[in-house]
C-alpha cells in the first residue's frame, strides 16, 4: 500500500501544521468580527451601547479559552518542528492580539466616536430641518434611527430646542442623547451637558433629574 504525504506529514496534539494554520486563520477571522463589534458598541457620540458590548463579552468569554489554547500548540508545533508551515500558523494565531491592541488603541484614542459624529451629520441636519417651522408647542416624534443608531424620545420643545435619546447607551447612570438649543435658549431641566457640540451644534447630554 502507497502511504500518502499527508499521512507522513508530523502532527502535534493531533494537527499536522497546515491544519493549524488553517483553523488560526479562521480563528482570526472571529477575532476581526469581535474586535468590530466592539468598534460598533463604542461608535456613539454620547456613551456605549451596551448591548452590543455585552453580546461581545460573551463571544469573548467563549473565544479567549480556545484563542489561547490554540496559540500555545501553535507556538509547541513551531518548537518541535520549524517550518513555513508552523511559522504561518503562529502568525494567525497571534493576529487577535494585534486585533485586540488595535482596537484598544482606537477606542482610546476617541476614534470611534469621531466617527459616529461623521455618520450622524446628515441624519441630524435632516431632523433639524424637519422641525425648524413647528407650532409654538410640545411635539413628540416618532421614534426613528439616526444613522446607523435607534433613537427615541424625539421631541421638540416650544422654544424650538429638540432633544433625541441614543438607545441602549444608558444602562448604568442614565439616558443619553442630543439635544440642538438655538442661541439664547436654556438647556432642558435635568439634562447635564457632557462634551462639547458635535455635528452641527447638538451637545451630548446625560439626564440627572429630568421631570
Amino acid at each position: 500500500m502507497i502511504t500518502t504525504t499527508e499521512a507522513l506529514e508530523p502532527t502535534h496534539w493531533g494537527l499536522t501544521a497546515v491544519e493549524r494554520a488553517a483553523r488560526g486563520r479562521w480563528f482570526a477571522i472571529v477575532a476581526a468580527v469581535l474586535c468590530a463589534i466592539v468598534h460598533l458598541a463604542s461608535t456613539t457620540p454620547v456613551g456605549l451601547l451596551w448591548p452590543v458590548l455585552f453580546f461581545a463579552a460573551i463571544l469573548a468569554l467563549v473565544a479567549v479559552p480556545v484563542w489561547l489554547v490554540g496559540l500555545v500548540h501553535a507556538l509547541g508545533a513551531r518548537r518541535r518542528r520549524p517550518c513555513a508551515d508552523t511559522r504561518r500558523a503562529v502568525t494567525w494565531w497571534l493576529f487577535p492580539a494585534v486585533a485586540i491592541g488595535a482596537t484598544w488603541a482606537s477606542i482610546d484614542a476617541d476614534l470611534p466616536r469621531a466617527a459616529a459624529a461623521r455618520l450622524i451629520e446628515a441624519p441630524l441636519a435632516a431632523l433639524a430641518d424637519e422641525v425648524r417651522d413647528g407650532p409654538r408647542a410640545l411635539v413628540v416624534l416618532e421614534d426613528r434611527f439616526i444613522g446607523p443608531y435607534p433613537c427615541a424620545g424625539v421631541r421638540r420643545y416650544p422654544n424650538g430646542t429638540v432633544r433625541l435619546e441614543f438607545e441602549g447607551t444608558g444602562l448604568f447612570e442614565g439616558t443619553r442623547g442630543l439635544v440642538l438649543v438655538p442661541d439664547g435658549e436654556p438647556i432642558p431641566f435635568g439634562l447635564e451637558i457632557t462634551g462639547d457640540a458635535i455635528a452641527g451644534g447638538w451637545l451630548p447630554w446625560l439626564e440627572r433629574d429630568a421631570r
